[in-house]
């Protein structure tokens, strides 16, 4: 299992106060503001990679996710900070295997993770299309960074970038 001081050593990519607006009926967090809150983390890794509003404007490309597996694995109340971390687990010409972790400074657990695989997306004409050549090795650079932790992220399996 993960620990919260391996997570802490990832850069912080969304942080977050739960107030009332985010409970279900059964005084946590509901399910809906999870998949916020990952799209906050996840835009926000990204977007340190290169890929944010000015890369999509200027280049008409961006990224899809194409599948995420969400582990939920503590509960989240109100007043809980929440802070989103993620990495680069690898990369293929058009596809990137990514790991974020929710993690309730509050409570200090892991409250949550998610696993996902995202295409670089040609949005012109709406397809898979490969990673620019001056993107690339800044991906690289972070994934070989990230593989120099002492520690390796638990994957599902279910993320195959050799993906049609």
């Amino acid at each position: 299992m993960i620990s919260i001081q391996q997570v802490e050593q990832l850069a912080e990519n969304y942080r977050v106060t739960v107030n009332d607006e985010y409970l279900d009926k059964y005084g946590h967090m509901n399910v809906r503001w999870y998949s916020e809150l990952w799209g906050f983390g996840a835009y926000n890794l990204m977007a340190a990679l290169g890929f944010g509003m000015g890369y999509m404007e200027e280049r008409n490309y961006g990224t899809w996710v194409l599948r995420q597996i969400i582990d939920y694995l503590a509960e989240v109340h109100e007043g809980d900070t929440l802070v989103v971390r993620g990495r680069v687990i690898n990369r293929s010409d058009k596809m990137l295997h990514n790991k974020y972790w929710m993690v309730n400074e509050t409570k200090r657990k892991i409250a949550s993770s998610s696993e996902v695989l995202i295409g670089h997306a040609d949005l012109a004409a709406r397809r898979l299309a490969s990673f620019p050549e001056d993107i690339t090795p800044n991906l690289d650079k972070k994934i070989k960074e990230y593989n120099a932790l002492a520690w390796e992220p638990e994957i599902s399996g279910a993320i195959n970038l050799e993906r049609k």
